[in-house]
């Protein structure tokens, strides 16, 4: 983590990261969103791991909840795999553009980015009824995807993980035929936020999609159909959202102690300190010192890895 952490400090980019995160013994789907001077701006966990994934992963926490933050760029958010077709999500996220923001020129009080990260999947040639279309990678790529990109008037990056003749046959079972890798790749996608296509890479692609976005295209869009602001009626139906850590043994606070507030209340504690993405990356920890300047009204590049980071 420190050396990527480090890698987008130096070369002055963001980064978007999905990964197993352990914690104490347990196995949580964790992202991360590391800003330009390599320090962690959003740590979240999957809130239910999907299907089989219960079997291994545990429930993210209410600190470990939120999926939207503001960037010099505009409002960055990020889900994982099923979580991009969950209505309850995409509503928090699209709610999320009515608070306030720091003002800048190239900021707005809405998401602007939204990774839709997504692990590796087979293709629609896998499916055998009656297990859901929606087990296979084409209906999340080329459904799932665009409708969060209409739904909230973002762009939306989607990188799907990747993997190669070598890791396919690392991961077959002895005496099982080993599968060609092309079921598996070719699925990462950048949509506009008017869900309109925008990359789309080859099977056998392997490396960066880049593509050059205009912030301001989706102030239309949001201008038609926001559904967390004009297009909404909070006093019909809301969410109640809920971000405080659980724990099995909660300690009572003592005053003045960091976590514990005032006597009598009920100590709080930090996902983010436990793992330690809080501590600052250290000077020495990369080398090169590199600084991607933004001009003001000019668009930036939305640059999404097609092995799902």
């Amino acid at each position: 983590m420190r050396r990527i952490r480090a890698a987008a400090r130096d070369n002055g980019i963001y980064v978007s990261l999905g990964y197993s995160e352990i914690d104490t013994a347990t196995l949580h789907l964790a992202q991360v969103l590391i800003s330009p001077t390599g320090d962690v701006l959003n740590h979240r966990r999957k809130i239910k791991p999907t299907h089989v994934e219960k079997l291994v992963f545990g429930d993210g926490a209410g600190d470990s909840f939120e999926s939207v933050v503001d960037t010099d760029i505009g409002r960055v958010g990020h889900l994982n795999c099923w979580e991009n077709m969950n209505p309850f999500l995409k509503a928090y996220a699209a709610s999320l553009g009515e608070q306030p923001c720091n003002p800048s020129p190239l900021t707005s009080p809405n998401p602007k980015v939204h990774v839709a990260a997504w692990p590796i999947y087979p293709d629609k040639t896998t499916h055998n009824y009656p297990d859901p279309y929606t087990n296979v990678s084409d209906p999340n790529s080329d459904v799932v995807s665009p409708a969060y990109a209409i739904e909230t008037c973002t762009y939306v990056l989607a990188p799907f993980q990747r993997i190669s003749p070598e890791g396919v046959a690392k991961n077959t079972p002895k005496g099982v035929e080993v599968e060609k890798p092309d079921r598996y790749n070719g699925h990462t996608r950048i949509f506009g936020p008017d869900g309109n296509l925008l990359a789309k890479p080859d099977k056998d692609f392997e490396g960066l999609v880049f593509v050059d976005i205009d912030l301001s295209s989706t102030h239309l869009p949001k201008a038609l159909a926001d559904f967390g602001g004009h297009y909404m009626r909070p006093d019909l139906i809301r969410l109640l959202v809920d971000t405080r850590r659980k724990e099995p043994i909660t300690h009572v606070g003592e005053e003045g102690t960091a976590n514990g507030g005032n006597s009598g209340g009920i100590a709080s504690y930090s996902t983010l300190d436990r793992v330690g993405l809080s501590k600052p990356l250290a000077e020495d920890v990369g080398t090169k010192k590199a600084v991607v300047p933004v001009k003001e009204g000019a668009g930036v590049d939305g640059v999404v890895g097609a092995n799902g980071s």
